[in-house]
């Protein structure tokens, strides 16, 4: 194979949409795939791919890493990247989930990466795409829409979002709804529901046992784990307090945590027991202001938050939490989603629960 004829039949461009090295791999599979690079053959190194087309070579190692995931091409040491053509795996569909937000989610992204090494591991390829929101609840879809011109066996939505379940459902695209609140999804295929509520009970019982007679809730969004009934019910003085999330250049998850720093550092505390954060990012932001203003967690103050598994805001005493395990939703979701791609039905709604957690903040 002469210069000329390894060369790319492809170009890339700033101005086109998606990533340089989702353009190269799409590119290089489609070159893959027409015969241009035949099976059998090697790919030229990530080194001339990057001269050829005018990039990187972390571009083109990115591209190559992808193309060895999805089985067009074989990396072998001293021999380059052997093309297979795809013969090595087939691949039986494609499945796409949407993130809504700027910087993406934690707990998403890493139920993401558990659902894209099943799906893989079954003979699927996962794709996910970032709806960018410019502020709350306007989002730019023109790459939602580019994306959806290619054929998807299935459509993940994230939180359920009214804007691109609209959207969706204006092409007439079928979807399964993920992290939706109960009551909030009517015309998806199939549901993954987060009980946000399911341990508000536990958080009225603690308060309960431990002589706390006044709470303070904390949260930046209806429909968020709320006590308020069990806590009244429990003789216990609650007043909710929702905060303005309005920091949206440096993305979603700044923006609370921001919220929450500024609000707690001039916040009076005095007439509380307990504050209960219905966000991790909220309770971040929050601690570290209370921390700047030398408020004691829990001598002054005690504190209960929502969390998710590996990102629990960061104190010195461990955190008394509600915690949701993102590894264990993604298996859960995983097992709904392939039993939907193997029988073309979705079987009964999924709820992921979160743990308690008893530190020793309260």
């Amino acid at each position: 194979m002469n210069s000329r004829e390894r060369l790319p039949s492809f170009s890339v461009s700033h101005k086109l949409p998606g990533t340089l090295v989702e353009q190269v791999y799409e590119g290089l599979s489609a070159d893959i795939r027409s015969g241009h690079y035949a099976a059998g053959g090697n790919l030229p190194s990530t080194r001339e791919l990057a001269e050829m087309l005018g990039v990187s070579r972390i571009v083109t190692r990115g591209a190559v890493a992808r193309l060895a995931a999805a089985g067009y091409v074989n990396p072998r040491v001293g021999s380059g990247c052997i093309v297979t053509g795809g013969s090595e795996k087939r691949w039986r569909g494609k499945v796409l989930a949407i993130l809504p937000g700027n910087h993406g989610n934690y707990f998403a992204n890493v139920m993401f990466n558990v659902l894209q090494q099943r799906l893989a591991s079954a003979g699927y390829v996962f794709n996910s795409v970032a709806v960018p929101e410019s502020k709350r609840e306007v989002y730019e879809l023109s790459r939602l829409d580019i994306e959806l011109c290619r054929r998807y066996d299935l459509v993940l939505t994230v939180y359920h979002k009214d804007p691109i379940v609209d959207y969706l459902e204006g092409r007439g695209i079928p979807y399964i709804s993920l992290m939706a609140n109960p009551g909030t999804v009517k015309n998806a295929l199939g549901a993954v529901f987060v009980d946000y509520n399911g341990l508000v009970d536990k958080l009225a019982e603690v308060c309960h046992e431990r002589g706390v007679r006044s709470v303070v809730q904390v949260s930046w969004l209806k429909g968020m784990a709320d006590a308020s009934k069990p806590l009244r019910k429990a003789g216990i003085k609650d007043k909710t307090v929702m905060l303005k999330v309005d920091d949206y250049a440096q993305g979603i998850t700044h923006g609370i945590e921001a919220a929450g720093f500024k609000d707690f550092m001039k916040r009076d505390l005095s007439t509380c027991d307990l504050v209960f954060f219905s966000d991790d990012n909220l309770a971040r932001g929050a601690l570290l202001a209370m921390t700047s203003r030398g408020i004691r967690v829990p001598e002054d103050i005690k504190v209960v938050s929502w969390s998710n598994f590996g990102t629990a805001p960061v104190y010195i005493r461990e955190l008394t939490r509600m915690e949701l395990n993102p590894v264990a939703g993604g298996e859960q979701v995983a097992e709904m989603v392939l039993k939907y791609l193997r029988t073309g039905s979705w079987e009964s709604d999924v709820v992921l629960s979160p743990d308690w957690i008893d530190g020793e903040t309260i």
